[in-house]
Parts: C-alpha cells; structure tokens; sequence
C-alpha cells in the first residue's frame, strides 16, 4: 500500500514538473512577404496536421509534421495582450519569430528568408 501511494505522488509530481502546452494544427498556409507592402503575395494553403509543444517554462518550442520534427529555443519571449510572441533559434541555426494567438486560434512563423508561415489550431491542451 505505502508503495502505490509513493508511486501515485511521484506520477504526480511528474506530471506537474513537465507540464506543457501542445497546440494542435490542421492547415498551414504559407506566404511571402513584401517589405514595401503590408501584403502577403503568393500564398499556397496546404492540409497538414502539425503540433507545437511548449515546455512548462516556455523555453524550448517541437514542432512536428508527418515529415519532420524541429526543436527551437526560446531566446526571448514578450506578451502583448493575447498575443505571445517567441524569437527562437531552430536545431539547424536559423532564427524565427513565432507569434502564438489563442485568440484568433493560429500559430504564426515569421521566417528569415521573407516568409509568413500562419497555421490553422484546432485544439489546444494545458
């Protein structure tokens, strides 16, 4: 008995310790972006189920597709009303901006090479 009230307290405290946010995503619709106009150009909406987690201290962002999976960390983070916005640096060494708005129910990437990736979130677990 004493055994499997300390294996239930630890599971517990397991859970608490590695708590995380996972974003579910069913599309992704990816852009370039013009720097002269606040217009997305040449836009290509694509079906795809993604996830993104986030760790309990928001310091590290996975992102797996059915392709691949990419570990980003968080360089910095600022919350702007229900927007929060991540800089990361991917596992390969490229940076980011991630732009999370649970709001709206989208996961925005803003990408270095002139591109605005936006996802479409269906579900979002705590």
């Amino acid at each position: 008995m004493k055994n499997s009230i300390l294996l239930l307290l630890f599971s517990l405290f397991s859970l608490a310790l590695f708590a995380q946010k996972k974003i579910y995503c069913v599309e992704r619709e990816v852009c370039q972006w013009q720097e002269s106009t606040p217009h997305k150009v040449n836009c290509d909406k694509i079906k795809e189920i993604s996830t993104f987690t986030l760790n309990k201290d928001e310091s590290e962002i996975i992102h797996n597709t059915p392709e691949m999976r990419s570990v980003y960390t968080v360089n910095s983070s600022e919350t702007i009303g229900a927007i929060k916005v991540f800089v990361v640096t991917s596992d390969a060494g490229n940076n980011y901006t991630f732009i999370w708005n649970e709001k709206k129910k989208e996961m925005k990437i803003l990408a270095y090479f002139n591109a605005v990736i936006t996802f479409k979130v269906t579900k979002v677990e705590k």
